[in-house]
């Protein structure tokens, strides 16, 4: 038996204009919003997101809103989070951050391929220079920077 779904798809107009500039190029990312057939449970799923953290924030203060009014809401992030974008870290750090587990019933996190990508370079599985070319080809030398620029303001502290 199938239960009724009542899906919005909000690309730029029902909720909000999603939009970042990202690799000389404006990307919008997509937020789907599925209600049972009694209003009382929402499912949010947020995808290509791409680095665009200000856009995020303001896409998940939305959600937060609408599931404030519903007695189950789930949030699932499908991924895409880094590259292209210019701020991937802080994306992935949204992503990560616990206060969605506070704020939704339930949260369910995935990776998409550029995450995948990143942690083949990132862990050197495989010693899959084919991955590693893909990753840089897909926006992660932006990445890249970006996580060195970071890592480069740190402290360090030597011991021998």
């Amino acid at each position: 038996m199938h239960s009724k779904l009542a899906c919005r798809f909000s690309l730029a107009s029902q909720l909000s204009r999603y939009l970042c500039r990202a690799s000389h190029e404006y990307r919008d990312f997509t937020l789907a919003i599925c209600t049972d057939a009694n209003g009382r449970k929402h499912s949010f799923a947020v995808d290509d997101v791409h680095g665009c953290v200000d856009q995020l924030k303001e896409l998940l203060a939305e959600v937060t809103d609408q599931s404030a009014s519903v007695e189950k809401s789930t949030l699932v992030f499908l991924g895409d989070l880094i590259n292209r974008g210019p701020d991937s870290l802080g994306a992935l750090s949204e992503w990560a951050s616990e206060k969605h587990d506070q704020k939704q019933n339930v949260v369910h996190r995935l990776f998409g391929n550029y995450e995948q990508l990143m942690m083949i370079v990132a862990h050197r599985l495989r010693g899959d220079e084919e991955a590693e070319a893909k990753f840089l080809e897909v926006g992660g030398n932006a990445f890249m920077q970006e996580l060195q620029s970071v890592l480069s303001g740190l402290p360090v502290t030597l011991s021998a």
